[in-house]
């Protein structure tokens, strides 16, 4: 799942945007999983994605690791409440 979403969200982004949009395919996938398997698992595929974003992009390093690491424990922590 972790390869096969970098893979789509690559694709996705370079070849299937249309007017130079696309989903945030990572964002949603990590909001998911967090949704389904806990905070703990999905703050960890977050960071991950996150930092395969990081790689792509020329922007500050470690922004979207950070971001995505964010989204999965919020997602996570209020799936238990």
């Amino acid at each position: 799942m972790f390869v096969l979403a970098m893979a789509g969200h690559w694709l996705w982004t370079s070849h299937l945007a249309v007017w130079g949009l696309a989903p945030q395919l990572l964002l949603v996938l990590t909001a998911a999983s967090a949704a389904r398997q806990g905070p703990i698992r999905a703050m960890c595929l977050g960071f991950g994605w996150g930092l395969f974003l990081d790689v792509l992009s020329v922007r500050l390093f470690g922004a979207n690791a950070l971001a995505l690491t964010l989204v999965g424990y919020a997602t996570g922590s209020v799936r238990r409440q």
